[in-house]
């Protein structure tokens, strides 16, 4: 893996649920260059719900990630099983995915790893990416009671992850007086501490904010941020209804549900 070369001073863009929304992509990215951002990692669902999947791999593509883990949506796209834990918004957003990928995309997308460790040579020695839970990955739960969130921080083998799924940005923090959530935008990575971090939603964001949501991790100076961004939101919306998708999936985006 690319991660054990990696220098002792670098920014990390995290990337979660982009969800085919090449124009949020987009701005995600221009401002993470803007940033100093040189490497990234995608927490999953690289698909689903917009329409651009297959340009938005490839862009992916070319970042030449650390890692990117399997997301629910991706692991659907990539196989023809029965979608019988889908919304029929999901679902029809799915089954119009699946015939708009080509079989690299699929095969591509069969093949990531449900979890993935990054390691590094600064004052973070590794961390762990997820798309839903540490804990039971292949079912996709949601971190949504203290047993979840206890759950996968049993599992965690480091003391950071990065974990998508739920859109929503949050962080779970373990000290030995118990967990606390937090929706900060900024977050020192304390000694002793473990964290459970959710950089929100690149292309379907559900915190009722519509602008786009990524994070930065900062290795050298131990410091997390989330980063939201106004994108073209109308131009996406548009590729969904000129694609014959859902206009739910339209509908969604302006109000970040």
């Amino acid at each position: 893996m690319e991660g054990r070369f990696l220098l002792l001073a670098m920014k990390i863009g995290v990337l979660s649920d982009i969800h085919s929304n090449w124009e949020a992509l987009d701005a995600v990215l221009a401002d993470a260059h803007d940033q100093g951002v040189e490497h990234f990692v995608c927490v999953g669902d690289q698909v689903g719900y917009n329409a651009d999947p297959h340009a938005c791999m490839e862009r992916l593509r070319s970042l030449k990630c650390l890692c990117c883990v399997q997301g629910n949506h991706d692991y659907y796209a990539a196989n023809q099983e029965e979608l019988l834990h889908f919304n029929p918004i999901a679902k029809a957003a799915a089954c119009w995915t699946r015939d708009h990928l080509t079989e690299e995309d699929r095969q591509e997308l069969a093949q990531l790893p449900l979890v993935a460790q990054v390691p590094l040579s600064g004052p973070l020695a590794s961390f762990q990416v997820v798309h839903a839970s540490l804990f039971q990955p292949e079912e996709w739960p949601y971190l949504m009671d203290t047993w979840s969130v206890m759950n996968c921080f049993r599992m965690l083998k480091d003391d950071l992850c990065f974990l998508g799924h739920s859109h929503v940005p949050l962080v779970f923090i373990l000290r030995q007086d118990g967990v606390e959530a937090q929706d900060t935008p900024e977050l020192p990575l304390k000694e002793g501490e473990r964290y459970l971090i959710n950089p929100g939603s690149v292309g379907q964001p559900r915190d009722d904010d519509p602008r786009a949501a990524y994070g930065i991790l900062d290795t050298e100076a131990r410091l997390y941020l989330l980063r939201r961004l106004e994108y073209d939101l109308p131009l996406a919306q548009e590729k969904i209804r000129r694609a014959g998708l859902p206009d739910r999936c339209a509908l969604r985006l302006a109000v970040g549900q």
